[in-house]
C-alpha cells in the first residue's frame, strides 16, 4: 500500500479537477446562449407581404456576408449582403442590406409572377385572327402568351368559321392549356342563269339545274354552270367575303365550232386572236362574231386568214423569205448547208431566212460546221479558218497514253539528224550508211517491248508474262501491229494479203513498226542536246545504264561475255526492270533486239538530200533488225547506230510499236 498522506492529496486533485471542468461546460452554455440572444437581436427581419393567394416565402443571401437565421431573419456579419426573396407564383424581389442599415425589419410587397397561357382551335383555319381583350395579338393557328393574374377575354376570327368569345380567369401559378371548338358558316347561295335548266357544280359535285338555291359550308368553292351547246362558265369564289350570302347570274355564251386545217409548211405556230394554241388540223373557233388566225414559221412569211361560223375549210401556204450571206474561208473550202452543196469559198449565197448550219470541208482539214442565224432582207457575212487533220491530231495528243491493248506509249518530236556512224567511230560497220533524215509528223513508241501477255492476247493463246515476246518474224510483228490498229478504231497501216505484206499506207495513223530513222532517233537523240553514240551517251563504259547484255551470269549460253559486270538476269528479263533511259523509253540497249519497219537495204544514200519521214528502201527481202541484246558483248552492238537484218524469228529478237500522231 502507499503512504496514506500521498493518497489524500491525489484525491484532493482530482476533486478540484472535476470543478473546473464543471464550470468550465457551465461557461460555454451561458456564453452560447448570449451569442444566440445577440444574433436574434441584431438580426434583420423580413415580414413579406403576400396577396391573397397564400405561398411559402423563402429567404437566401446571393450575395455578402451575412447568414439566414430562423425563416424570416438574417444576420449581416459586415459589410453589404443581397437577400432575395422568393414565393410560388410571384415575382422575386431583391433587397440590400448594411450595417448602417438602421431598421432592425424590413418590409417586402411581392408582385404576382406571369402565367403561360396557350389556346388553340379544334380545326385548321384560314386566315385567323387572335384578339386578347379586344386587342390584336396573333395571326397564327394558336396564340401562346404570358399573362398576369386576372379575369381576361380571347376573341378567335376565321374566314370559313364563326367567331368565338371566351373570358377566362388567370390564377396565380397555373398554367393554362385549352383547345377552343370552333364551327364552320353556313352560307346560302342563289343560282340563276340564261339560258335556264343548265347544270350547276360546286367543286365537282352535281348539285341541281338552274335556277338553284340552297346553303354550302363555307370555304373557296369551284363552281361550274354547264350548258349543251354553250361555253362553260366557270369560277372559283371565296365564300368569306361574301356577306352570308351567294348570288351569282351567269349569261351563257354560245359554244365553239371547229375549222379543218391544212399547213404547208408544217412545223409552225398557230394564233387565234393572239392567243398561240397547238397544232391540230380541227381548229376550235368561239361561235360569236370572227376570229383572227395567224400562222407562222421561221423562214417564211406569216398568214392571217379571218374565220367566222360560215368559214369552211381554211388552207396555210406560207411563201419562203430569204437573206444573203457572203462566206469566206481559209483556205478556201466546199461549203454546204443543210446537206445541199453551194461550191467552193469565197462565194455569196442566198439562204431562207431562219437558223441554219454551214459545215466547210476540204481534203486534209478537219471539217467545221457553223451555226448561221440568217436575217430576211440582209446581207451578212462569215468568215472561217480550217484545221489541218495534223494539226488538230496533234492538239488533241497527249505527252503518255495506254491503249486498249495495255500498251504504254510516248510522245515524241523527232528533229533532223543524221542517222548511221561514221568510219572513224569506234565499232563501227560498214552497214551504218550516214544519211540525214528530217521528220515533218510526231509519233508515239511504246515504253517497252511488246510483252509475251499482250501478243498473246492477239495470237490467242501462249506465256502470259512480262518477258518480252520473241521468235515472231517481221511479218508476225507486222500482223500485231493492224489487229492493234483495228482495235483501236484507227486505219491499219500495212496492206496484207494472205498474211503476207504487200505494201503500206504511209498516210495512216495506225499501229506500226518504228523506222530505222525514228528508232536511232529516239535511242541517240531523244531528250538529249546532241545525238549520243550510245543511248546512255558516248562513254564507252559499261554500267547499269547498259541494260540486260551478256554479262557474268551468261557464260556458257554465249561465246563472250562482259566479266566484271552483272545485271542480274541470265536470260532476257521482264519489260521495266532496268531504269527509264534518257529517251524516257526502255530497253532500247540490252534484253531484245528489235524489229523495226525498213527493209534492209546498203544503196548509198545522196549526201545532197535530206530524206523526210524516211521509211526505208522500196525493195528487199530482209528487214533491219536494230539495238543489243541480252547475248551481246561488244561495243559494236552496244551503239545505237549499229543494225543487223533478218526476216525469220530469232530467240533474240523481238519488237516495239509505235504510229503517228499527225
Amino acid at each position: 500500500m502507499g503512504n496514506p498522506f500521498e493518497i489524500e492529496i491525489a484525491a484532493a486533485r482530482q476533486k478540484k479537477l472535476r470543478i473546473g471542468l464543471a464550470a468550465l461546460a457551465a461557461f460555454f452554455v451561458v456564453l452560447s446562449i448570449f451569442a444566440a440572444s445577440y444574433i436574434y437581436i441584431a438580426s434583420v427581419r423580413f415580414e413579406v407581404v403576400l396577396k391573397s393567394y397564400q405561398s411559402d416565402v423563402q429567404l437566401s443571401v446571393i450575395n455578402g456576408n451575412a447568414i439566414n437565421y430562423a425563416s424570416d431573419r438574417v444576420f449581416l456579419f459586415s459589410g453589404r449582403a443581397d437577400v432575395k426573396v422568393t414565393a410560388a407564383g410571384y415575382q422575386s424581389e431583391i433587397v440590400q442590406l448594411s450595417k448602417n442599415y438602421n431598421s432592425r425589419k424590413v418590409t417586402v410587397t411581392l408582385e404576382y409572377a406571369a402565367v403561360e397561357v396557350y389556346f388553340e382551335a379544334t380545326e385548321e383555319l384560314s386566315n385567323p385572327i387572335w384578339h386578347l381583350d379586344g386587342a390584336f395579338v396573333s395571326s397564327n393557328a394558336d396564340i401562346h402568351k404570358n399573362l398576369f393574374p386576372g379575369d381576361y377575354q380571347v376573341e378567335l376570327f376565321s374566314d370559313h368559321h364563326e367567331s368565338v368569345s371566351l373570358p377566362f380567369k388567370v390564377y396565380p401559378a397555373e398554367s393554362i392549356r385549352q383547345v377552343i371548338n370552333v364551327a364552320r358558316k353556313t352560307v346560302s347561295y342563289q343560282v340563276v342563269s340564261m339560258p335556264t335548266g343548265a347544270e350547276v357544280f360546286i367543286d365537282d359535285q352535281y348539285i341541281g339545274k338552274t335556277p338553284i338555291a340552297g346553303t354550302i359550308p363555307s370555304s373557296a368553292v369551284h363552281i361550274e354552270v354547264k350548258s349543251s351547246g354553250y361555253e362553260t362558265a366557270s369560277e372559283i369564289i371565296n365564300l368569306s367575303k361574301i356577306d352570308d350570302s351567294l348570288k351569282r347570274n351567269y349569261n351563257l355564251r354560245k359554244g365553239m365550232y371547229q375549222v379543218p386545217v391544212s399547213y404547208n409548211p408544217l412545223g409552225g405556230r398557230i394564233f387565234v386572236d393572239g392567243v398561240e394554241k397547238s397544232i391540230s388540223d380541227q381548229l376550235t373557233i368561239r361561235s360569236t362574231g370572227a376570229a383572227n388566225i395567224v400562222y407562222s414559221k421561221k423562214g417564211y412569211a406569216s398568214e392571217a386568214i379571218r374565220v367566222d361560223r360560215n368559214s369552211n375549210a381554211i388552207s396555210f401556204n406560207l411563201e419562203p423569205v430569204f437573206g444573203s450571206v457572203i462566206v469566206r474561208s481559209t483556205p478556201p473550202a466546199l461549203i454546204e448547208v443543210e446537206g445541199i452543196s453551194y461550191g467552193e469559198t469565197p462565194l455569196k449565197v442566198k439562204l431562207q431566212a431562219t437558223d441554219q448550219s454551214i459545215t466547210f470541208n476540204r481534203a486534209g482539214y478537219v471539217p467545221k460546221k457553223v451555226p448561221l442565224k440568217v436575217i430576211e432582207s440582209e446581207l451578212q457575212a462569215i468568215d472561217v479558218s480550217l484545221q489541218t487533220w495534223s494539226d488538230y491530231y496533234l492538239a488533241q495528243s497527249k505527252a503518255k497514253l495506254t491503249n486498249k491493248a495495255g500498251v504504254n506509249l510516248v510522245r515524241f518530236f523527232p528533229k533532223a539528224f543524221k542517222m548511221g556512224a561514221p568510219r572513224s567511230q569506234h565499232g563501227q560497220r560498214a552497214n551504218e550508211l550516214i544519211r540525214s533524215v528530217q521528220f515533218s509528223r510526231a509519233i508515239y513508241m511504246s515504253e517497252h517491248e511488246v510483252t509475251e501477255q499482250q501478243y498473246a492476247s492477239y495470237a490467242g493463246g501462249g506465256p502470259s508474262s512480262r518477258i518480252p515476246v520473241t521468235n515472231v518474224s517481221w511479218i508476225d510483228a507486222a500482223l500485231f501491229c493492224n489487229w492493234l490498229s483495228l482495235k483501236e478504231g484507227l486505219e491499219p497501216f500495212y496492206k496484207i494479203q494472205r498474211d503476207v505484206v504487200i505494201g503500206f499506207n504511209a498516210s495512216s495513223l495506225g499501229y506500226r513498226l518504228p523506222t530505222e530513222a525514228e528508232w536511232e532517233y529516239v535511242a541517240r537523240y531523244a531528250n538529249k542536246k546532241s545525238p549520243s553514240i550510245f543511248t546512255w551517251g558516248d562513254e564507252y563504259e559499261i554500267t547499269q545504264a547498259a541494260g540486260n547484255v551478256a554479262d557474268e551470269d551468261a557464260k556458257g549460253i554465249v561465246r563472250t561475255f562482259i566479266s566484271d559486270y552483272e545485271d542480274g538476269h541470265r536470260g532476257k528479263a521482264a519489260v521495266g526492270s532496268f531504269a527509264r533511259e534518257k529517251s524516257g523509253l526502255f530497253d532500247m540497249s540490252g534484253n531484245v533486239s528489235e524489229w523495226v519497219h525498213d527493209i534492209y537495204s546498203i544503196e548509198l544514200p545522196d549526201d545532197n538530200k535530206t530524206y523526210i519521214d524516211f521509211l526505208g528502201a522500196s525493195r528487199g527481202s530482209q528487214h533491219v533488225v536494230k539495238g543489243s541484246n541480252y547475248m551481246s558483248s561488244s561495243w559494236t552492238e552496244f551503239r545505237a547506230s549499229f543494225k543487223e537484218f533478218s526476216d525469220g524469228p530469232e530467240a533474240n529478237v523481238g519488237f516495239r510499236v509505235a504510229r503517228y500522231i499527225n
